[in-house]
């Protein structure tokens, strides 16, 4: 399983860390995409 998680704080990455799962930062999958995006047009 995936959890995508934001956090400002570090409140909601400590609580997806309870998980067994592999963690995905919101902000750097967005930051992923764009920049996947960008590639394309290239």
């Amino acid at each position: 399983m995936k959890i995508l998680y934001f956090t400002g704080t570090g409140n909601s990455l400590a609580v997806a860390k309870r998980f067994d799962s592999e963690l995905l930062s919101i902000q750097k999958f967005k930051r992923a995409k764009i920049d996947s995006e960008i590639q394309k047009l290239h």
